[in-house]
């Protein structure tokens, strides 16, 4: 959830609870207030009503006024001034109409009389009920203003964070480039712009070391792995050599040629990230394809091969295309089970290689990552499918890998790669 989203859920969300509690909170006191000035009324009115009782009157009327009802009650009976809740239904409204009523006694020729003092509560309730609904709606302007103001100010104050952090999102330290992020009105923003800046510098120094270290590395162990070759070859041919020494010289040899396999595609690798395969021409995949399946066919007779190639032209480096297509192809028979089942497809520029297998015992995601390999295939140096990842990305080409129905799928999409001339020199 994006921090913009989070805050502005957060600040809602507690807004429309302190509104409600508030709502209920101003409604109670709005209700004291009022009932407090009512019982203030009926008290004023029941103060007049004592004044003005003839206390004489043998028969005082059952109703003093519209508002009051008096009835005669036990002599003994005295009540205490008391305030109560009724509804009295009104002819007139045809509803029962809330009233807040008075109760008392008053004393008249030795005989005591309940008064009743009542007090219509439609029009406060109404008014109640407009003052909440009023604040109600205002308290919800107040929290969607509040809302879209948060959002405004947040894009504003935050502008500068998320430039940044779309420039560096966007950096590729294989390019070398500079990196310069502006600066802000905002101290915190600008101390972290100084400590990513001071970071990306580092990292970018210590990537060309490395970079330096392993193409010096690389190119410096090709000389001596030439004499341990040739050395090595020209001792096997030597005359009275027991077994023994006939076997250790050629495991000497056996892993000087490893060693120098694996010493050309660590090579290959720093090229292709040192940018060293710009030159792309015209290539006719089709036959560049169909080349490389005839030099597997001694390999991949002993399995069910079936291929489906179909013109398309793409424009890439021949040299880079021709590792990428060797190692999925070397991949897929190397990997494939005995008498299993081997495809190739080439089309609408989509190429796709199927072999029959067991499934990973590494992680799917870790499948392109450096000397990663399956335990069946000791002799692979596990750096034929990063190749392929490096040509891909050097490219931009997506790939994508699959294990499904017992097979392993790997598919890439050359359409980006697309030679725009009808015919290829």
């Amino acid at each position: 959830m994006r921090l913009l989203t989070r805050t502005s859920l957060l600040i809602t969300t507690i807004s429309l609870f302190i509104l409600f509690i508030g709502s209920i909170v101003f409604f109670q006191i709005t209700r004291r207030i009022i009932d407090k000035q009512v019982n203030m009324e009926l008290l004023s009115m029941m103060h007049s009503t004592m004044q003005n009782f003839d206390k004489n009157i043998a028969n005082p009327p059952a109703s003093f006024s519209y508002n009051t009802i008096i009835k005669r009650i036990s002599p003994n009976k005295t009540i205490i001034p008391e305030f109560q809740d009724t509804t009295i239904y009104s002819t007139f409204e045809k509803k029962y109409i809330p009233n807040r009523v008075l109760v008392f006694t008053l004393t008249a020729n030795r005989q005591n009389y309940q008064v009743e003092i009542y007090k219509s509560m439609l029009e406060p309730n109404t008014l109640l009920e407009s003052i909440t609904l009023a604040t109600l709606v205002l308290a919800i302007v107040l929290i969607i203003s509040i809302y879209f103001i948060n959002r405004i100010i947040f894009r504003s104050i935050w502008r500068d964070f998320f430039t940044s952090l779309k420039k560096i999102e966007n950096y590729d330290i294989k390019k070398l480039d500079n990196i310069t992020l502006k600066n802000s009105e905002i101290i915190e923003f600008n101390t972290l712009n100084q400590v990513l800046t001071t970071l990306i510098s580092r990292i970018k120094k210590d990537f060309l070391n490395l970079k330096e270290l392993t193409a010096n590395t690389t190119h410096e162990l090709q000389t001596p792995l030439a004499i341990i070759r040739s050395k090595a070859e020209l001792l096997l041919q030597s005359d009275n050599l027991s077994e023994n020494q006939t076997d250790l010289i050629s495991g000497v040899l056996q892993s000087a040629h490893r060693l120098s396999k694996l010493n050309e595609s660590l090579l290959l690798i720093t090229k292709i990230e040192n940018n060293q395969f710009a030159r792309s021409e015209p290539v006719k995949m089709a036959e560049t394809l169909k080349t490389h399946i005839e030099n597997f066919q001694a390999l991949i007779d002993y399995s069910h091969f079936q291929s489906d190639i179909r013109h398309g032209n793409i424009y890439i480096n021949p040299l880079l295309l021709d590792v990428l297509l060797i190692n999925l192809l070397k991949n897929a028979i190397s990997y494939c089970n005995k008498k299993g089942e081997i495809y190739v497809n080439y089309i609408d520029y989509e190429f796709h290689v199927a072999n029959s297998g067991k499934a990973l015992e590494i992680p799917r995601e870790r499948i392109f990552d450096r000397f990663v390999k399956g335990s069946e295939n000791s002799e692979s140096s596990g750096l034929g499918l990063c190749i392929v990842k490096k040509i891909c990305d050097y490219y931009k080409l997506p790939v994508k890998y699959e294990y499904k129905s017992s097979m392993h799928h790997f598919t890439i999409d050359f359409s980006s790669l697309v030679e725009q001339l009808e015919t290829v020199v």
